[in-house]
């Protein structure tokens, strides 16, 4: 949904860019842009094109994307800009669009499978077994049932979350140490966790894919999804799935 707070924070320099915009070169100022989103947000550069909004430019770093005038003079920081005529997320959908990924290249073997009921709803998901949305997530997909749900567990809150997902890991059963906890509550034994893990590989991915958080959803037609969701909504991307 449209957040209002954004837009208020965000229409002064709206106005500004706007501005701007009618007396802006034709292609943007490429040594001016960087510089001013290396100064403002310490973030390297990865490409700038021009968005949807006139006189707006986009800004692509590593994990993030900002807007700029022409000149590099205004960036709009941390806002979202949303299509009107369907309030649809367009900085989320070019998010996804850069970050995207083919199911079938997904190392699923460096994930925990969970196959509830007959399994034919399939979701993969980057999560902190710490995460309380994770946990959230994990009950909603269990009262539901009839999923496959691999889990590429990383320890995005801290060292206490990596250990935990290292003992996870090398517990006799993974998927089952799994649910204990993010369902049960059910404290993980840390005593015979030693074992070779993927916890590094997945870190790296969630970079590659831009993991801004947890827990964070990928779906076989391409589609994902980022935080909890309630089990209508998962059912209409599951649906997505079936067509």
């Amino acid at each position: 949904m449209l957040n209002l707070s954004i837009v208020r924070r965000a229409a002064d320099t709206l106005v500004a860019l706007a501005l701007t915009a009618a007396t802006a070169h034709a292609s943007p100022d490429l040594d001016a842009v960087k510089n001013s989103v290396k100064t403002v947000t310490k973030l390297d550069v990865v490409k700038i094109e021009p968005s949807k909004i006139a006189g707006l430019y986009e800004v692509q770093t590593a994990g993030q994307i900002f807007y700029t005038d022409a000149k590099g003079e205004y960036i709009l920081l941390g806002a979202q800009v949303f299509a009107t005529k369907d309030n649809a997320n367009y900085s989320e959908k070019r998010m996804n669009e850069l970050a995207g990924y083919k199911f079938a290249d997904l190392p699923l073997q460096d994930a925990i499978k969970i196959v509830r009921g007959n399994g034919k709803r399939v979701v993969v998901t980057f999560e902190d077994p710490n995460c309380g949305y994770c946990k959230r997530l994990n009950k909603t997909l269990d009262e539901m049932g009839d999923s496959t749900h691999y889990v590429f567990m990383i320890g995005m809150l801290g060292d206490e979350s990596t250990t935990k997902a290292k003992a996870i890991w090398c517990s006799a059963n993974p998927a089952k140490a799994w649910t204990d906890w993010v369902i049960g509550g059910k404290q993980v034994s840390t005593q015979s966790s030693e074992c070779e893990t993927p916890l590094a590989r997945n870190a790296k991915m969630a970079e590659k894919y831009r993991v801004q958080g947890t827990p964070a959803l990928f779906f076989p037609n391409g589609e994902r999804a980022q935080g909890s969701m309630p089990s209508d909504q998962l059912l209409k991307h599951f649906a997505k799935q079936a067509r």
